[in-house]
């Protein structure tokens, strides 16, 4: 069991979060007050045009010209305060003019980035561009096998894990001692453990509706959240973690604050007690939405005990 858990002592400086735009000054202001103690970072995709944003929901809030110009208070405000902030390069067909455009937009606002999350493929053209910024192993490069992990060629900063290998103590291992990096755990994306990676929304839908026949959603919820209790009780070993990485960008404020509260207090059981809904803080994956009025947080609980057993 993990000590002092709720002096917070673990938590601090430990999660790293999305950025949502849909939030008011005022109330992301309130969120650094209440929690940055907590937060190492916060991370986003530039609002310069659709090419960087993987989500069409937050492709299309950047069409609005007050969120663009918001965006770059909050990023202003991140840069007061003492919480990193790193901006994201994992879509397709980014060039070096992209690059140099959004190196020239950082400038010209004033903002310092941390860390910059890329696909692999763009290593050295952003390493050359921004030459003093951390660079961190995107999620979205995630390999397949524990030998994939271990053939990531490039030196990186931070590597993102997540999917079947959210609980696996040697994925962790492999990124700590033998790729002498830090190790991410994405905690609540909830992706399928079966799909290879990103592709397209009717092949998650797919994989999602091919799994649920063999097992069941609250089977499949379980396998890909990872509820509060599961670190503060120790389902599984998460000594190597340096950071939590919680997936929010396509959220609101109130959304992050209780997400963070969750972990940070494990009083999940309380939040799903209030609504069911609250399922979604620990995996994010739509498809879940559907079964949240019959799961069963105490038999989740125990289906988790025989996930980690197997672990």
């Amino acid at each position: 069991m993990l000590k002092n858990l709720n002096e917070n002592n673990i938590w601090k400086k430990r999660f790293s979060v999305g950025i949502a735009i849909e939030t008011t000054l005022s109330d992301f202001e309130g969120m650094l007050e209440n929690y940055g103690r907590y937060i190492d970072n916060f991370y986003c995709s530039l609002p310069l045009g659709d090419k960087f944003h993987g989500r069409t929901h937050v492709a299309n809030q950047f069409k609005n010209p007050e969120n663009i110009q918001k965006f770059w208070e909050i990023a202003k405000m991140i840069n007061k305060s003492d919480v990193g902030f790193e901006i994201v390069f994992n879509t397709d067909k980014l060039t070096k003019e992209d690059f140099y455009m959004c190196r020239n937009e950082l400038e010209k606002h004033g903002i310092t980035v941390d860390k910059i999350a890329i696909l692999d493929k763009y290593y050295e053209l952003v390493s050359a561009i921004f030459p003093n910024v951390k660079l961190v192993n995107s999620v979205n490069n995630m390999p397949n096998t524990l030998d994939g992990i271990r053939q990531i060629s490039h030196k990186y900063d931070e590597i993102v894990i997540g999917r079947q290998f959210i609980r696996n103590i040697d994925a962790f291992r492999i990124v700590t001692e033998e790729l002498g990096s830090d190790c991410v755990l994405l905690v609540n994306n909830g992706c399928s453990h079966i799909c290879g990676g990103c592709r397209s929304f009717d092949y998650c839908n797919d994989c999602y509706e091919k799994e649920k026949k063999r097992t069941s959603a609250e089977y499949l919820y379980a396998l890909q959240s990872i509820l509060p209790y599961e670190i503060s009780e120790e389902y599984f070993d998460t000594s190597a973690i340096k950071l939590f990485k919680l997936s929010t960008r396509n959220a609101d404020t109130e959304f992050i604050c209780k997400c963070i509260d969750s972990y940070i207090h494990d009083n999940g059981k309380e939040y799903v007690d209030k609504s069911p809904h609250h399922y979604l803080m620990w995996s994010r994956l739509m498809w879940h939405q559907d079964h949240f009025d019959s799961f069963d947080y105490e038999r989740i609980r125990s289906i988790k005990q025989e996930i980690c057993k197997k672990q």
